[in-house]
This record gives structure tokens, C-alpha cells and sequence, in this order.
């Protein structure tokens, strides 16, 4: 009985495995024979690898201004304020400076500042110098080459003293916080993605870091490009030589293969193959493009016209590299759906137009009936007006006549009384 169950659960595990190949690694093989790929949703990045930087400073080098004991009060990369004592000088210390320091402080010049253990500006406590404090420094990067780049490598640090000093002798550095930058130096066709105030991502030991592209210096060869950058990395504070990668540009979106982009009719877009292996053209749009794949929009998008077009979905099989007679079939299906549409558009327009002249002419003869209606009763009223005035004339006319002189009017309606003398009264 055991057995039994055992082979049954062995059969629905075996139908499951083949339910997945089916839906999975058929078609891939399938899209393969073909030369089909089906557009799934993922991320692409534009960036550049293994890019070599320098980093470039703002450092100020405090020498003791006496000889004493070091009690060193800030720890080593603390951000500290512009007048905070970094040591304490206490006792006596060592007669002449160590032999270790002299080339570094010949070469600082007036990047050395004589003090008694406080800083005069702000920034971040270094306890060790690497000789390329005068070299990449922020006040030298419109002339800084790449041969003096390389020749500072990463540079050979040399610990502070943290016991005694004597005076003139090297106690602590300041990095001065805010912007720092990074100076590389890229082949001039790879440097000519870069826009100088682009915003762009520096990948340092891990550490993603927000930089913008601050100036670019085409050579023979190569370009000078320098990174600015705001935010704290330890690698700015510890490191001279970066090994990083640039990220340009990143997007999520349906990644396609780049040889699949096709143009017909001026619009960039896919080959599409449906479920009943017809072939159809669908137009894209580009998110991000590293040179092989490219990230577009999914389902619809919106044209430069503000008008939404309706594009590729999840999953949809795409052909990967159309052949010129495939090419050629599209684009006459494509241009014939066109003309098609546009004829369709032009007989609509057409019908349009007819039932806008024929609006416009019963509008037309609408507005001539109504004007001659009023014109009509214009005349009515001007003549109904010249009827009375005409009839109020002849009353008028009336009442100015005479009285006939033989026949004498009665007063106030009254019939005329005889005499009483003629009656005999």
C-alpha cells in the first residue's frame, strides 16, 4: 500500500515537471529554433566598468607650533567645527622634525598651517599624509593630467606622529567638507554619453554614490571628466585611486534585444509574432539603452504628440532579428494599413466637410428666409404707420372745417327752444 502511494506521488510530481517544461523551456526552445524571444519585464543599467578615478581634495596640513606631548582629542574622521582643538601640545617633545616628514613638507608649501592643536576650518580629522595633498588638490583641477594622476597611484601613506612632536612637524590633517570630486580620464568616444550637470550614480567598494558630471576636457585620445560629488563616502576620506563603476542612467521595463529594433515609416518598434504565427509590427518607446538591450514601455505609452499609442505586453514573442524580406513584408502590410487608414480618415473628412457645406447652406437659406420674413414685417409696420398717421390727419382735417351760416349748431346738445314773446306767453 505504501508502495503504491509512493509510485503515485512519484506520477503527479513527473506531471508536474512535464506541465513546467512545457510552459517554460518549450517555447524558449521553440522562440530559439525560430528566432523568437518572448519581452519580460526587468531592469537594464547604462553605465561604464572598471572606471579608474582619482580623488581630489580640499586638505589643510597643521604643523606643531611648538614641540610637546600629542593627546590627540578627535578621532580619526570625525567631522569637527572651524576653531575645535584636535590635540593637546603638553610638555616638551623631539628637537628637530622627524627625517620622515621633511619631503612631505617641503612639498605642502602654504598647505601647512602652524598651529597649537585647533583647526581654522571645518571638515574632517585625518591623522596621516599621503604626498598628493599639493598634487590632487581641488584649486588644480582645470590643469590636473592624467600622467600625474597615475603618478600619484594610490598614494604611500605615512602615519602623523601620536606620542611627541617637535615643532614644525606634521599633527594632524583637515579635509575640508562639501563637495569633493573625482577626476577619470575615458576614451573620447566612450566619454561622449557624458553631458556636463548630468546626474549620475559612482559605485565605490559597494557604496553607491550621487555624483553630477562637472566639467569634460576632450584630448587627442582621451576626455578629462570630473565628478562632483556632495555626500560622505569613506573612500573620499581614505583613498586616492578608485576602481568604480559610472551608472548613467538606469530603468525598469520590458528589456529587448537591440538587433530587434526596427524602423518603419519613421517610427522605432518590434516585429510581434501573435498566437497564430502571424507577424505584426508594434511601435516602442525607449526607456534606457546600454548598447545591447534596451528597456521600453509596456502596454501603452505617449507620443511626442501627446497622444497615447498602444505598444508591446509581458510575454509578447518577438522576432529577434527580422530578415530583410521579413522586413519588407512588415513594412508593406504597415504602409498599406496606413494608407488604408489614411484613406479611410480622407473619405471621413470628405463626408464631413459635405454635411458641413450642406449645414452651412440651410443655415445659409435659413438666414435669408429669416431676414426676408423681417424685412416683410418691416413693411407691414411702416405701412400700418403711414395708415394712421394718414387717418389721424383726416380727423384732424375734420375739426378744423366751418360752420354752414344757415343752419345755426346747437348748444351742448340741445334742440333750439321757441321764443316765449312769439308763443303769446
Amino acid at each position: 500500500m505504501k508502495k503504491r502511494w509512493l509510485m503515485m506521488i512519484a506520477i503527479y510530481l513527473l506531471a508536474l515537471l512535464g506541465c513546467a517544461l512545457l510552459i517554460y523551456v518549450v517555447p524558449s526552445v521553440a522562440g530559439l529554433l525560430e528566432g523568437t524571444y518572448l519581452a519580460e519585464y526587468g531592469r537594464i543599467e547604462v553605465s561604464d566598468e572598471d572606471v579608474t578615478g582619482w580623488v581630489v581634495r580640499d586638505e589643510r596640513v597643521y604643523t606643531a607650533v611648538k614641540g610637546g606631548e600629542i593627546n590627540r582629542l578627535a578621532e580619526e574622521g570625525k567631522l569637527v567645527k572651524a576653531g575645535s582643538r584636535v590635540v593637546e601640545l603638553t610638555g616638551e617633545g623631539r628637537g628637530d622634525a622627524h627625517n620622515r616628514y621633511e619631503d612631505a613638507l617641503e612639498l605642502l608649501g602654504d598647505k601647512a598651517e602652524v598651529t597649537s592643536g585647533l583647526t581654522s576650518r571645518p571638515g574632517y580629522v585625518s591623522y596621516d599624509l599621503d604626498g598628493a595633498e599639493t598634487i590632487l588638490s581641488a584649486d588644480r583641477l582645470a590643469d590636473l593630467t592624467e600622467k600625474e594622476c597615475k603618478a600619484v597611484g594610490n598614494g604611500s601613506r605615512t602615519a602623523l606622529p601620536d606620542d611627541t612632536c617637535s615643532a614644525d612637524e606634521p599633527i594632524f590633517k583637515i579635509i575640508t567638507n562639501g563637495d569633493w570630486y573625482v577626476v577619470s580620464y575615458l576614451e573620447n568616444e566612450a566619454a561622449s554619453k557624458y553631458t556636463e550637470g548630468r546626474t549620475v550614480q559612482l559605485v565605490i567598494n559597494g557604496e553607491t554614490v550621487q555624483a553630477t558630471v562637472r566639467s569634460l576636457k576632450e584630448g587627442k585620445k582621451k576626455t578629462r571628466i570630473v565628478f562632483s560629488a556632495g555626500e560622505y563616502s569613506a573612500s573620499y576620506l581614505t583613498e586616492r585611486q578608485l576602481a568604480m563603476k559610472v551608472i548613467m542612467t538606469s530603468a525598469d521595463g520590458l528589456i529587448l534585444q537591440k538587433e530587434s529594433l526596427v524602423e518603419i515609416d519613421g517610427q522605432t518598434g518590434v516585429i510581434v509574432k501573435n498566437k497564430i504565427g502571424k507577424y505584426y509590427f508594434r511601435p516602442v518607446r525607449i526607456k534606457a539603452d546600454n548598447g545591447s538591450q534596451v528597456a521600453v514601455y509596456e502596454g501603452l505609452y505617449m507620443d511626442e504628440n501627446n497622444e497615447f499609442v498602444e505598444t508591446i505586453s509581458t510575454y509578447d514573442e518577438i522576432l529577434r532579428e527580422p530578415s530583410e524580406k521579413e522586413l519588407e513584408e512588415i513594412t508593406a502590410e504597415v504602409l498599406a494599413e496606413k494608407e488604408a487608414e489614411q484613406k479611410a480618415l480622407e473619405e471621413q473628412r470628405k463626408k464631413e466637410e459635405a454635411a458641413a457645406a450642406e449645414a452651412a447652406k440651410k443655415a445659409e437659406e435659413a438666414q435669408k428666409k429669416a431676414e426676408e420674413a423681417q424685412k416683410a414685417a418691416d413693411q407691414a409696420k411702416e405701412e400700418a404707420d403711414t395708415a394712421a398717421q394718414e387717418a389721424a390727419d383726416a380727423s384732424g382735417a375734420d375739426a378744423e372745417k366751418p360752420a354752414d351760416p344757415e343752419k345755426p349748431a346747437a348748444e351742448d346738445g340741445q334742440t333750439e327752444q321757441e321764443d316765449p314773446e312769439k308763443n303769446g306767453d
